[in-house]
């Protein structure tokens, strides 16, 4: 869709919708919880990611932890069908990338799997893609309003900040390389 689509209402569909925490909480009490319950397949943009949240979900659940890249995988893309297709189970993203163009092929990958829209995905406000782009801003401003670390939002004020930043980093960033973490793509990636 485009300038006319927009001219006229309409508006592209919503792929992902974002859960707002800190670093701490996605790790401890949402994502590694929730993937232990066998009920939650996570996927992740960047290796650290990965290695951090296997160490703290059980052994028989650690198949239901995939990084992006093995997307392309005939085998985890039959896993994430069948995934998709029991009742109660599903798929989320556990961490935002920062360039929403990865994120919406991501996205769409999953659709054509078989995955239900929008796909939820996880967005740390305290890592250095939000540090970068006001953040530690957001957070604090959460923080005031009462929520804790462990609390999280999915209010549209944050989607907007998320995708503002987004479209920062896509006007500084034109080919994206691989890194272990988010940390590394920054620094990589984001001169300032």
């Amino acid at each position: 869709m485009g300038f006319f689509a927009n001219l006229f209402g309409k508006k592209e569909p919503e792929l992902l919708r974002a859960k707002v925490m800190s670093t701490r909480a996605i790790l401890n009490a949402h994502i590694a919880s929730e993937v232990n319950t066998g009920k939650v397949m996570s996927i992740l943009f960047f290796a650290s990611s990965q290695e951090n949240i296997v160490r703290l979900t059980s052994e028989n659940q650690g198949e239901n932890i995939i990084h992006a890249d093995q997307l392309s995988n005939a085998n985890t893309q039959s896993r994430i069908r069948t995934f998709a297709s029991n009742a109660g189970n599903t798929v989320v993203l556990g961490e935002r990338f920062p360039l929403s163009q990865q994120e919406q092929q991501l996205a769409t990958q999953l659709q054509q799997l078989g995955v239900s829209m929008p796909v939820l995905a996880y967005a740390a406000l305290d890592d250095a893609f939000f540090l970068q782009f006001g953040g530690e801003r957001i957070s604090n401003l959460m923080k005031s309003m009462g929520m804790g670390d462990q609390e999280f939002t999915e209010h549209p004020m944050i989607q907007s900040a998320i995708k503002n930043a987004q479209n920062k980093i896509a006007q500084k960033v034109s080919i994206s390389s691989r890194t272990k973490s988010p940390g590394e793509w920054s620094r990589m990636h984001v001169k300032e």
